[in-house]
């Protein structure tokens, strides 16, 4: 189905029958990323200046051409598409752990896409995005609906909506068997945000996320929910252990479950429940450390809002609290702290074989990340 009566089955209002151009000079992408909010201009913040410094440097003194790479590590620069993204991947190859404490610390807005992609991809995808879905038409018009991007009159379809329609229906295509779950359209569309609109490559990193052992969302939208339910089991688990008060008050006072509060936060990564100031954080701490160290800053945001939860004592005012997650004010600087819950292999081992006791685990997961690429590939089919 062409782009000019792409979804027309659906609606009658169209979406635009064009994308961005690829073309486009260094100021015409920053006057369109700036009209948009996207990009460098999602979240620029006083303290950026400062950060940029050290970035700065990294970037004027890192030479891809001054290293002697071996073959097999030239071929991970597929994906750089300016000059600066090979200073980065140069660095990041030569100086990983260095370069991974300073994407935790939180890199300039300017910066951010370029450094998640320079650890998140490693291979590259096909892409089609022919085809249609009424579910997808359905949930590009409610994903981040507050932001420029995604906003139009009329009820009329953005360049995002277009862009963010490509990226799901390309998924879709490419894993057959899955297909689109909801949830994954806050993941590709908190993607076009970060990346400033560069579709091909959010659709790559998108499928890295559900791909890659050590992210591995394939298992978040499955049939089974497997990793979704691992992931609530683990953060119960961590939640029972570090902040016992706040679990006995939630469940065993409140008798409040996991499906009420937490389920979203996995199944978006954060993206449904707070505002995209504090998910940039979240984000820049799972790039780095992987999907199990969500639990790890799950407990470590109910910390700081431990005291506010214990006087609540009532079913319906503790949903309540919940849902004005996007309202609230975190302190991120405190996530560093987060090191504390972190999990080593040995204890997601040990989760995995007492979740496993109460509820069917594939194998894949029980002896991660051994045997998950194979599962992945039977997926394709």
């Amino acid at each position: 189905m062409g782009q000019s009566n792409l979804l027309s089955s659906c609606h009658k209002k169209q979406i635009p029958p064009h994308i961005p151009p690829t073309s486009f000079t260094q100021s015409e992408r920053n006057s369109y990323q700036q009209k948009h909010e996207i990009g460098p201009y999602l979240n620029r913040t006083d303290s950026d200046h400062y950060k940029q410094q050290e970035w700065k440097i990294i970037i004027q003194t890192t030479n891809f051409e001054d290293y002697d790479l071996e073959s097999e590590l030239i071929q991970k620069y597929h994906h750089c598409t300016f000059p600066l993204e090979k200073s980065l991947k140069t660095y990041y190859i030569m100086s990983k752990q260095h370069y991974i404490n300073l994407v935790r610390q939180g890199p300039p807005s300017k910066l951010r896409w370029a450094a998640w992609k320079s650890i998140i991809l490693k291979n590259e995808y096909p892409y089609n995005y022919n085809g249609s879905s009424e579910l997808i038409n359905k949930d590009i018009k409610r994903t981040l609906i507050n932001h420029p991007f995604f906003q139009s009159t009329n009820d009329d379809y953005t360049i995002g909506h277009l862009q963010l329609y490509h990226i799901l229906q390309g998924l879709s295509n490419y894993y057959p068997k899955l297909g689109y779950c909801q949830g994954m359209n806050f993941i590709a569309g908190f993607l076009l945000l970060v990346s400033g609109g560069d579709e091909y490559y959010s659709y790559q990193c998108l499928i890295t996320l559900l791909s890659h052992p050590k992210f591995m969302l394939y298992f978040n939208y499955d049939s089974n929910f497997q990793l979704l339910g691992f992931l609530e089991f683990i953060t119960q688990k961590q939640l029972q252990i570090h902040l016992p008060q706040l679990y006995k008050h939630l469940y065993s006072q409140l008798n409040y479950p996991e499906s009420f509060w937490l389920t979203k936060i996995i199944l978006t990564l954060f993206l449904y429940n707070f505002q995209l100031q504090y998910c940039l954080r979240f984000w820049d701490y799972i790039i780095v450390e992987g999907i199990f160290y969500l639990p790890s800053l799950v407990i470590k945001i109910l910390d700081q809002f431990q005291s506010q939860i214990l006087v609540i004592h009532e079913f319906s005012e503790i949903a309540q609290w919940f849902q004005q997650l996007d309202q609230m004010t975190l302190d991120v600087h405190s996530l560093e702290n987060s090191n504390k819950y972190r999990l080593q292999k040995h204890q997601i081992q040990q989760y995995a074989n007492l979740y496993s006791k109460q509820l069917p685990l594939i194998e894949q997961l029980k002896s991660y990340p051994k045997g998950l690429c194979n599962f992945l590939t039977d997926a394709l089919n």
